[in-house]
């Protein structure tokens, strides 16, 4: 997949309804967004209808930053 971290930033900003620039590659998802693992699961489950990809769900639970999102993403 060939997939942008900005692109990903912007889906995921958009998807979570928060402000342009608030996420960044570094960004926490659990700490600096407050995702639950439940919410996660379901940015996850949104991200792979997007970008018609799967997450292993051992996966899922292991992601902490939107970098490692977007690593995961690539070989999916």
């Amino acid at each position: 997949m060939n997939l942008s971290y900005h692109q990903l930033t912007q889906t995921i900003n958009r998807l979570l309804k928060l402000q342009p620039g608030m996420v960044t590659t570094d960004t926490n998802l659990k700490d600096e967004l407050g995702l639950t693992d439940w919410e996660l699961t379901l940015l996850v489950n949104q991200l792979e209808r997007k970008y018609h990809i799967e997450f292993q769900e051992q996966e899922v639970q292991k992601l902490q930053t939107v970098e490692a999102l977007v690593r995961t993403m690539k070989f999916s």
